[in-house]
């Protein structure tokens, strides 16, 4: 199955795309609110084809706030360590995320990701 993951707490692909990249806007995306919601819809869809990924994503379900090791990373390092068998292509990614740093962090995982996928082939 192909389908494209958006995971960001307030926004909707429309409100981050329309302006900055209007061929993104209407496309469908499954959108998670949360770390524990991209899981979910992981395991139910399987492998996302492409991600829009946010970095802080307000309150999760743990009572802390979203930082660098508690969201989206987590979730990156779930999918990247527990779910990826190597037989799926790392999806294609965007950030959307306001957070320079943890943008950069999230950058640099992922393209670890791809290097190291492209070792195993």
């Amino acid at each position: 199955m192909t389908w494209q993951l958006f995971i960001d707490d307030l926004r909707n692909p429309a409100d981050v795309y329309s302006a900055a990249v209007p061929e993104l806007a209407p496309q469908t995306w499954t959108v998670a609110r949360s770390s524990e919601e991209a899981v979910k819809l992981v395991q139910k869809l399987g492998m996302p084809t492409r991600m829009s990924l946010d970095h802080d994503l307000g309150i999760c379900s743990n009572g802390k706030g979203g930082t660098t090791t508690d969201i989206v990373p987590t979730f990156l390092r779930w999918l990247a360590n527990e779910f990826w068998d190597g037989s799926a292509m790392v999806p294609s990614y965007i950030i959307h995320s306001a957070n320079p740093v943890g943008a950069k962090n999230m950058d640099s995982f992922m393209l670890s990701w791809y290097r190291s996928s492209e070792m195993q082939a």
